[in-house]
């Protein structure tokens, strides 16, 4: 089981200007968040986790990275066996060709770490809108951004033509340092609608999204089953779910209630879904208008589930719950998301030695006793 972390990297006035949290707080200057997020960033490689992940925001505080491999690349410098993760990189929001560089750039960093490609194609209509992109082409260049994205890590010299990208006798320099970098591509899905499309596209599964588990296990067999129509294996999706381990369950339920609650909750506004008529013109996200019933962050109750969904609690518990979900959707990599607002630094320290003291050794029997004696 591999076990990575992802970073929020969110704004101080987060939780302010989302309008849940009406105090007075003072508010955190961005340059401190960075600072802090890489001071935890700094933790885990001695504390033996597998990977940093990052994500791809744009025009607020909900995630201050607009570059997630920027982050990488400095980490990357910063570390000797850390692998790294995008979770994702929306490519509707790039050059497909200037990613595949970025990565590669990343790969001859690492020489020989692992990167674990998650792309998706976004859904918030104000990123969109921030970014002057028309949002009822995602789907399209998606595809296309995927199509491309694949050949120029993987083939030496190649065209494409598609609707929105034209690409004629290309090479992506400088090359792969990993002759089979982009191989396996995750795609981060959010939408029951999206899951047999992207399945049939070859792409492996990242579960992200904050469902219940219920839901994240029939979401695993519809992708699966998708895989197979076409002749693939199951895939062994990614499983990215909000973690906090304590020495008491009421210590780590209060950070969940606290923290978390708050997250999802926000996450849900900076996303639209608490507005489900925006999406209703928008091409290919139809799913997320009145009655479109492919909201995955919605629902009767979707803080309920997002917290269900986390990995909270004792040492114990965690471990229980990483077991529960290796077994009902099969994955070997669990994603924690750590480090977001309403959290303090010395809260997700804690949490982080915790993991790493008495639970990785359980899940992850090869956790080396060295990283453990550096506690």
């Amino acid at each position: 089981m591999r076990v990575s972390v992802f970073l929020g990297f969110q704004g101080g006035d987060w939780l302010r200007s989302e309008g849940s949290d009406g105090d007075e707080r003072v508010v955190v200057r961005d340059g401190q968040v960075y600072a802090d997020n890489i001071s935890i960033a700094d933790l885990l490689e001695p504390l033996g986790f597998d990977a940093l992940f990052q994500v791809e925001h744009h025009g607020s505080p909900y995630h201050m990275t607009s570059n997630p491999l920027a982050i990488l690349y400095y980490m990357a410098g910063r570390t000797e066996r850390l692998e790294m993760g995008t979770c994702v990189v929306v490519l509707p929001w790039n050059n497909p060709l200037r990613v595949a560089e970025e990565i590669s750039v990343l790969d001859n960093m690492l020489q020989g770490r692992q990167i674990h490609i998650g792309v998706g194609r976004g859904s918030s209509p104000s990123e969109y809108q921030y970014l002057g992109i028309d949002q009822s082409e995602a789907s399209e260049r998606f595809k296309e951004g995927v199509d491309i994205l694949r050949l120029a890590l993987r083939t030496e010299e190649f065209s494409y033509e598609g609707t929105h990208y034209h690409v004629s006798d290309v090479t992506t320099r400088p090359r792969p340092w990993t002759p089979s970098l982009g191989e396996h591509i995750y795609g981060a899905l959010v939408s029951k609608p999206s899951l047999d499309v992207v399945a049939r596209m070859g792409l492996d599964l990242m579960c992200t999204g904050g469902t219940s588990i219920e839901t994240m296990t029939e979401n695993c067999g519809i992708f699966n089953d998708a895989r197979a129509s076409i002749g693939l294996s199951p895939t062994r999706p990614i499983v990215a779910v909000p973690a906090y381990c304590a020495a008491t369950e009421d210590e780590a339920s209060e950070v969940a209630e606290r923290a978390f609650g708050s997250y999802i909750e926000g996450s849900r506004r900076h996303y639209g879904f608490d507005q489900p008529q925006q999406f209703a013109n928008i091409k290919g996200y139809e799913q997320y208008g009145p009655g479109g019933g492919g909201n995955m962050r919605g629902g009767d109750s979707p803080r309920d589930d997002y917290l269900r969904s986390g990995i909270f609690g004792t040492p114990d518990q965690c471990i229980q719950k990483m077991r529960t979900y290796a077994d009902v959707t099969g994955t070997d990599h669990i994603l924690m998301l750590h480090a977001i607002a309403g959290m303090s630094v010395r809260e997700s320290e804690q949490s982080l030695r915790l993991f790493s003291r008495e639970v990785l050794p359980v899940v992850r029997p090869e956790h080396s006793e060295a990283a453990a004696a550096r506690l």
